[in-house]
């Protein structure tokens, strides 16, 4: 009886992570992805915030985790967005507030957003901090993972493309 207590106890545990595993790889983004529906609450008052609700507009979002130094960079992306607004580019900054205080939110003049993957596992943005370059019908057509800084002159020539003078978003 005990043997076959440890066999069923080895098969639910192999079952459990098959699941863990199937679950982990489907929320993992790829560019081309149609992207699921995301509503986040603002860090501080107003709305929540609908990716849905934005279709038809070209959308950039910027994810940030624990941001001490990202500041600077973040007024830089703000210059971008200012820039390409007149392209109908839609920005938000998403803040993955896991374990934070409100006080530690990063500053910047974009609606930021909370993010908090305990939440849900619909996306899993790893490493932060990202930016991704959502098409107006919903598709993943940028995604640049690591350093804000390092990531700037990517997305600054990504969106100068994507959204070129002609008032059409390019797909890569």
């Amino acid at each position: 009886m005990e043997h076959s207590s440890r066999i069923l106890l080895l098969v639910l545990a192999a079952l459990i992570a098959s699941f863990s595993v199937a679950d982990t790889a489907s929320s993992k983004l790829s560019i081309g992805d149609t992207l699921a529906e995301l509503a986040l609450p603002p860090v501080m008052g107003g709305y929540a915030k609908s990716l849905n609700e934005q279709r038809g507009k070209p959308v950039m979002l910027i994810w940030v985790g624990p941001c001490h130094q990202c500041r600077e960079a973040l007024e830089q992306y703000e210059q971008l967005a200012r820039q390409y607004s007149k392209n109908g580019l839609v920005t938000w900054v998403i803040w993955d507030t896991d374990d934070q205080l409100v006080k530690d939110a990063p500053h910047t003049s974009l609606p930021l957003l909370a993010y908090n993957q305990k939440l849900t596992r619909a996306w899993q943005i790893n490493p932060l901090p990202a930016v991704m370059l959502v098409s107006p019908d919903g598709t993943l057509d940028y995604l640049y993972a690591g350093s804000l800084f390092r990531n700037m002159e990517f997305t600054r020539r990504a969106l100068s493309h994507w959204l070129s003078g002609d008032g059409v978003v390019h797909q890569r």
